[in-house]
Formats: structure tokens, sequence, C-alpha cells
């Protein structure tokens, strides 16, 4: 039967009926290296694994995979598991806002407006040593030819102790405090103040060096990039400066800090490097480079948790740094590793306007397995922080958090505009039971809400959670949030491996199949018209009822046309031959 088709606004006369087929959307994947599961399965499989690439990642990236946007109570800087993070204690009733804390002679002290206190290991409290002395900005351990002394300072005043009992002025000093030339240094406006080389109570003298600072911040000693030389440095809220003692000068290093009101709130030379806060980030400088390291980078903080570096310390391993929510988010401390990098949550305050402004690390040979402090609103906590970042879970008497907020991973977004559906979720574990366990929630299309699929109680391969009782789950854009639970202060469960198994939906597509008629005058000039319209770079509107006024039109690719005509055998003196022809669609979301 004879009948007709527009092809590109061309119509054609075609022999018998179309074959009208679906086209599978999906086409078999061949990877170049080793085989993979999805090679061989409709299904795909994402993993996580390895969260120590850090914090701030809210989406998924193809080479960020070992990225995290947020966690709450959670360590996440262990190479082979995740698992609940540290235990954190209050550390009695300071009563006033720490601005400092600092180990003295093998004790602990924490400074606030007037009160330095003693912390009593046999009684969980502090113990006033002094009640009078106002507004302390910074304190320091100095030691001298004669004796090792804590002193504290104010804007206007100084005093120093060799107990932590007897206070005595320190006349000449004031401001914030740093060491060199085995001198006591103290900074505030645009004077620098200093001490007799080896004898911190002799007579004190002093040098201005103007220059337009905004508000100093913090003094601290460490050593110049280009030539290694012994500096004192200063950071204030418009930059860096580098003091030259010797020449009385002042010198603005190539940094300047962005007009932030808290730019500037704390510095430290750790590992050869220099380190500014500059309000909501971290700077770190090193010859003729500034490189952005702070948790402002990526996709920042969540709402809620932003805020100001207030401080920062180094160990040998880490570097620790708070954020300053203020009186409107919450105030958050962070740990970054010195070689591997990655931000890592260590704790976060449970409401806003608890502002955490000071931090301090005692050694595991004051407090078992080390102790870090901070000032907390107007009290104080610590926990657990080991001296050399060891993995915690290699520590018998390590203590952890028994009930944490959670890991949330990235936003999973592969092909967003496509629905897919969610299928099953996997997990390698260790030491989970009914006591120990991981719950797994999760977000559909960033809604900001998480549910609850379901638990991990047993290790090594617990059961696999199943999307609507193994129905699946349609969605778009996906986020898993996980968080252990345990009822011991020392066994938790572990977290080795998440997968998350899903297929996807496209809209499916159709291919026509027909055969157009030629015969021996128009058969160069009907295949030339197919070869043009082969060879376009566009799609064309086909016409399968031949009806290019009322009929359905569909975009369409010429994806078959043979190179020969088959001929039938001649009737009536007519040729006639038969092109077998597959238009195809090629995309439809």
């Amino acid at each position: 039967m004879k009948r007709q088709i527009y092809l590109d606004g061309t119509p054609f006369d075609i022999e018998g009926e179309i074959t009208e087929k679906n086209i599978t959307p999906w086409t078999v994947q061949i990877s170049a290296g080793s085989r993979e599961y999805s090679d061989f399965s409709q299904a795909s499989l994402r993993e996580y694994h390895d969260m120590r690439g850090g914090a701030g990642l809210e989406s998924e990236t193809g080479t960020e995979t070992g990225r995290f946007y947020w966690s709450e109570g959670v360590e996440t800087s262990i190479e082979r598991c995740v698992v609940p993070g540290p235990k954190i204690n209050t550390a009695g009733t300071f009563g006033v806002a720490p601005v400092k804390i600092i180990d003295f002679e093998g004790s602990t002290y924490g400074i606030g407006h007037n009160l330095i206190a003693k912390w009593n290991t046999g009684t969980s409290a502090w113990d006033s040593k002094k009640a009078n002395f106002a507004s302390p900005i910074d304190a320091v351990v100095f030691t001298d030819s004669t004796d090792s002394y804590l002193v504290v300072s104010s804007a206007t005043a100084a005093t120093y102790s060799i107990d932590g009992t007897t206070w005595n002025t320190l006349t000449g000093c004031k401001g914030y405090l740093a060491e060199f030339d085995n001198r006591l240094l103290g900074f505030y406006g645009q004077t620098v103040y200093y001490s007799p080389r080896d004898n911190l109570d002799g007579t004190w003298a002093s040098f201005n060096v103007a220059a337009d600072y905004g508000t100093p911040k913090s003094l601290f000693s460490g050593k110049l990039l280009t030539t290694d030389d012994p500096v004192p440095y200063l950071v204030s809220t418009k930059g860096l400066w580098a003091v030259d003692f010797w020449h009385q000068m002042i010198y603005r290093q190539e940094i300047n800090f962005p007009p932030h009101t808290n730019a500037g709130a704390a510095g430290m030379y750790w590992n050869s490097y220099v380190f500014g806060a500059t309000g909501p980030g971290i700077k770190k400088i090193s010859p003729g480079m500034a490189q952005d390291i702070g948790p402002d980078q990526d996709d920042g903080l969540p709402a809620g948790y932003r805020g100001y570096v207030a401080d920062m310390i180094g160990l040998s391993d880490w570097m620790i740094f708070c954020v300053n929510g203020g009186s409107t988010d919450k105030s958050s401390i962070f740990k970054r590793h010195g070689t591997l990098g990655g931000n890592h949550q260590v704790y976060s305050t449970s409401a806003a306007n608890n502002a955490i402004t000071c931090i301090h690390h005692s050694p595991s040979s004051t407090y078992t397995n080390g102790r870090l402090w901070w000032g907390e609103g107007t009290g104080i906590k610590y926990c657990m922080f080991p001296d050399l970042g060891s993995n915690v879970t290699d520590i018998s008497t390590y203590e952890y958090i028994q009930a944490p907020v959670g890991l949330i991973y990235p936003i999973c977004r592969p092909l967003a505009a496509i629905t897919k559906t969610a299928l099953t979720v996997k997990a390698v574990t260790k030491n989970c039971n009914a006591n120990r366990y991981l719950t797994v929630y999760y977000d559909i299309d960033n809604t900001g809400s998480f549910t609850e699929l379901g638990s991990f109680a047993t290790s090594p391969l617990p059961t696999m959670l199943s999307f609507a009782s193994g129905a699946g789950l349609e969605f778009r854009t996906i986020q898993f949030k996980v968080k252990p639970v345990t009822n011991s202060d020392t066994s938790v469960p572990e977290l080795e491996s998440l997968m998350f198994s899903y297929f996807t939906n496209p809209v499916p597509l159709r291919g026509w199949e027909f055969n157009v008629i030629a015969s021996q005058h128009d058969a160069k000039t009907l295949i030339d018209a197919l070869v043009t319209i082969q060879e376009k770079n566009t799609l064309v509107a086909f016409y399968p009822s031949g009806d290019n006024v009322k009929g359905t039109s569909y975009n369409v690719k010429l994806t078959q046309l043979p190179k020969q005509i088959h001929w039938d055998m001649p009737r009536h003196g007519d040729e006639k031959g038969l092109l077998r022809v597959v238009v195809e669609e090629i995309f439809k979301g």
C-alpha cells in the first residue's frame, strides 16, 4: 500500500506500514579502566567514604568525592571510618565571659573580666586567684633568667605571678602580648612596649609606630617569610603587619583584609606559615602567596552557624580555630590537618548567643588524651583532643558523644533535571548492635527537612535500607544525613562506607522505520534529499501521518540510510526501488 510522510518539509512516498518502536534511553557503559558495578546493571551506585576533604560542599561535584556539607558531633577526619565526635564536658561554673585560657606550671587558668581562676581537678571547679583585674585582653607565659611568669594584660595595665596565687603590677606593660628576643612585648594603640632582655620585671621602654591599623587585635611572634629572621607580627582589622623592633618601625605585609568589623581577631605563625583571620575566613600566607583556607570557602557554613574567626592555635598535626556566631548564630570549633587540609567540625553550641571567643589545648602530660578547652558564653567547656591527632578509634580510653546531630553529605544531583528512582542505601559498618547503631535520613529535592529511612544495627554488612518498601522513591536531587548513636562513652558504631543505589528515568524516545519508494528517474533526487537531511546538525520535523497541517509532528534525526537501492523486478516498464530509512527522537529529558 502506497502512502506518504513528511520529513523536513519534504513529502516522501513510502510503501507498506511505518514501524514505530520505543528506544531505550539507557546506553551500554564500557569503562576505559577497570570494570565498574554500573557497567553491568541498569542501576547506578554512589559510595560515600573517607570524608577528610572537609566541610563546606553543599552539592557534590565529579571531582570532590571526599567532601561533605556539614557535620555536628561527628568525627570526619579519619581515613577509614566515621564515628561520633568527642564527649563535651562543662568545666564547672566560670561566671564571666572568658577571654583567655592558658596552662601555667602544670595547671589551667581561665581569665575573664575581674577574674583569674585556676581549674581544680579534685573538685571540678574554678578557684579564684585574682578578682580585681579589669577587662583583660591577653595572657602569656614568659620565662626570663630568673623565673617563669604568668602575665595578664589589659589595654591600660598588666599583672603577673610566679605561682598563680600572688600577683604584682607589671609596670610599663599593656596591650596584646608576644615574646621576642627574650623580651616580652606589648602593643596597644600605636605603641610597642618592651621589657629588658631576660628581665621581665626590669624597667620597660616603648616606641611609637604610627600607621593606619584600623583596630589592632593580636600580637604574635614568628619569622619573616623571606629571610627566616625572627619578627613580631601584628594583625588588625586592616591587615597583617611586621614590627621591625631594631629600627622601631612597622611594615604592612602584602595582605590587606576585607572591610570586616571583626577582621584580624586572631593570627599565628605555625609550620613555617603565617595565618591571619580575615573575619569569616583565614589567610594562609607563604612567600609570594596568600591562600584562603577558612570556613567561608566553597558553600561556606550552613545558615545559623556563620560568624567570624575569633581564635586559632596550632598543634603538632592540627590547626584549631573557632567561629564566633555572636548573638544571632551558633558558634563552632573546627580543626584542619596541617598537611591534608580539610576543615572538620569539632563542636557547635546548642543555641545562638553562646559566643566562643577563645580556645586552648593542654597536652596529654597534663590531662589524659590531651584536652581542648574553650570559653563559651560565661562558661568554659572541654573535650579530649590527642596531642598528635591520632586515630581516636585506636585509643581505648577516648570518650565520645552519645547522640550527635549527624553528618550531612553533599546533595546527590546527577542530571538533576531528569527524574530518578531511589532504591536502597547499604553500608559497611563496624561495632554496631541494638545499642550502637547508625540512623540514615534523606531529604528529597532540597526541602531542608530530613526523613528517617532506617538504621544499621549489625556489622559488618547490615541489611540494606529500601525506599518505599523496595518500590523505590522518585527524586531529582537527594541528600543524606547519618547519625551515629551509642549508649557508651567509649564504645561507638563505625561507618566505613555508605552506598546509595538508584536508576534514572528519562522520558522514553520513539523511532520509526519505513521504506521510501524510489523510481529510476527520481532515485538520485530522493537520495540527495535524504542525505542532506541526514547530514543536518539540527533535528528535523517528521509527520508520520503524512499530514503536515493537522498531523502530529516529532523532532527527529535521520539515523539510518542505505547507500544502495534495492530494485524490484520491472513491471509494465517501471523499475521500483526501496530505501529503508530510520528516524529517531534523540532526547526528551
